[in-house]
């Protein structure tokens, strides 16, 4: 039997290529390229993950989540990325812009399917079953997947736009 905290995993020259240890989270075997860059992360514990890098950056991840699994990947500016999803039951994909704003969600939650698309200028558009509230009384009125309503910035007239009416 071999105890220890850490194993490194080193080439003919010296240089290390894997670790296998205790992280934070528990343990992690973490592989690295000739560079000594990483490569591969899987860790264990409360929440597994298994994350990829490519070109420096996180490229994808998949890993377990409080409320379900997820599949994070992100493009070769490892800014803009993708996410799919199941919390609760409830599947999503969610599309982020380069500078890491939510632009797309495609989401159902409790049989209702929505698309919601969103601009960096603060205007949205759902298409599908979403929640309207009117504002002087606080009801809320949830439309069916045949609907398309468009938001605007003026959160005193959010709703520029329905179908049907």
């Amino acid at each position: 039997v071999l105890t220890a905290e850490k194993f490194n995993l080193v080439d003919a020259a010296g240089q290390e290529l894997a670790q296998l240890g205790m992280g934070k989270r528990g343990p992690e075997l973490a592989l690295y390229n000739s560079d000594g860059e990483p490569q591969v992360l899987l860790e264990a514990g409360p929440r597994p993950t298994l994350t990829l890098y490519g070109a420096g950056h996180v490229s994808a991840a998949l890993s377990v989540k409080e409320l379900g699994p997820s599949l994070t990947l992100a493009g070769a500016d490892g800014k803009t990325s993708a996410e799919l999803s199941i919390e609760s039951s409830n599947p999503s994909l969610n599309l982020f812009d380069a500078a890491g704003n939510l632009a797309v969600w495609l989401t159902v939650q409790d049989s209702n399917p929505l698309l919601s698309l969103k601009d960096p200028n603060g205007y949205d558009t759902d298409i599908g079953s979403t929640q309207l509230i009117t504002l002087p009384t606080g009801e809320i009125q949830q439309t069916s997947a045949a609907s398309i309503v468009m938001f605007g910035k003026d959160k005193k007239h959010p709703v520029i736009w329905e179908a049907p009416r």
